[in-house]
């Protein structure tokens, strides 16, 4: 501003100057940084595509259907028309489809059906086209059943599977977890009376060491020939011929049935053993019993923990004590 004479301003170049350098270096610095910022969205955009192009192709759905031959399990049309097959091609984070019809483990005693490390199994599909997604399926109409009746006379007895289906880690980093799941099955006609630990249990279903989460599924008539659960039977700790450390059982049964279940001994649906701990939630029990001890559920000792949510008991009997369930303690 020039001071000698009022109401007159003389620009100060020197001052201009300076601004207009400051100005154009913020303005470099701005397009520099959107610049970047630029960079940083294509390469986040291409990291997000890549991911997902890994998950989809890493990831599968595997159907089966009764009475096909010849597939690869990638449609209804080309479904595999053996389960065990589907299992045994099936990796982590895979979805199997099965549609209604009766499978069994194979021919002799000592199959059973092994659930997989994070592979999700869901029945009650009638095998049809338009059967794109899960919400599709009706397992109430659409009966799935997974069958150890392999003498064929309808009743589980001794000859048949002992174990329908078997869910064991082999070690804690390969821990059959939460994300394995096993949904809108029927289970019957397993008979567990073999002579090792383990499969003297769970007629139905044996848990060892694992964590599934088994829902819309009915248990019926399988038998334990000891003690150890008809239906199903959860066991933690490891024998001395088994690898350790091994992880603690922990699965939960959700709205599942468990109906005229039976055991020698106790548990005549359910049993939980060894350090297990095991949740029903929204489940039904009627007509099992025991011989002895916990006609429908039996919590064993040695630290076992067993949690029962809104369940429904009734018409179970047990030998002993407890008709419907039997906490030993």
């Amino acid at each position: 501003m020039d001071t000698t004479r009022p109401g007159v301003c003389r620009a100060d170049m020197k001052g201009t100057m300076n601004m207009m350098f400051i100005t154009r270096t913020l303005a470099s610095y701005a397009i520099t940084l959107i610049r970047g910022l630029r960079t940083m969205h294509t390469a986040l955009i291409a990291i997000i595509t890549m991911l997902a192009v890994t998950f989809s192709a890493s990831a599968a759905v595997i159907r089966v259907k009764q009475g096909v031959t010849g597939g690869n399990g990638s449609s209804w049309t080309l479904a595999y028309g053996d389960l065990q097959t589907a299992i045994g091609n099936s990796a982590a984070n895979d979805e199997i489809w099965v549609a209604a019809g009766t499978y069994k483990p194979g021919t002799n005693q000592t199959d059973s059906f092994q659930l997989k490390r994070r592979v999700k199994m869901y029945g009650g599909f009638e095998g049809v086209v338009n059967e794109t997604a899960l919400s599709h399926r009706k397992p109430e109409v659409n009966r799935t059943i997974l069958s150890g009746d392999i003498n064929n006379n309808n009743t589980a007895d001794a000859g048949d599977c002992i174990h329908v289906i078997r869910a064991q880690s082999a070690s804690s980093a390969a821990e059959i977890d939460r994300d394995t799941q096993l949904d809108g099955f029927v289970i019957k006609h397993g008979y567990a009376d073999g002579s090792s630990n383990l499969d003297n249990f769970g007629g139905g279903l044996l848990i060892a060491y694992a964590s599934p989460v088994v829902q819309n599924c009915v248990f019926i008539k399988n038998h334990c020939a000891s003690t150890g659960g008809g239906g199903a039977h959860v066991h933690s700790e490891p024998s001395p011929s088994e690898p350790t450390p091994l992880p603690v059982a922990n699965p939960t049964f959700r709205a599942c049935r468990f109906l005229n279940n039976t055991s020698d001994g106790e548990a005549g649906a359910a049993c939980s053993a060894l350090k297990s701990t095991v949740e029903f939630i929204n489940c039904v029990f009627s007509g099992n019993h025991a011989d002895q001890d916990g006609g429908a559920l039996y919590n064993s000792d040695f630290n076992s923990v067993m949690t029962v949510i809104n369940c429904t008991f009734y018409a179970n009997s047990a030998g002993g004590q407890g008709g419907g369930i039997r906490n030993f303690q």
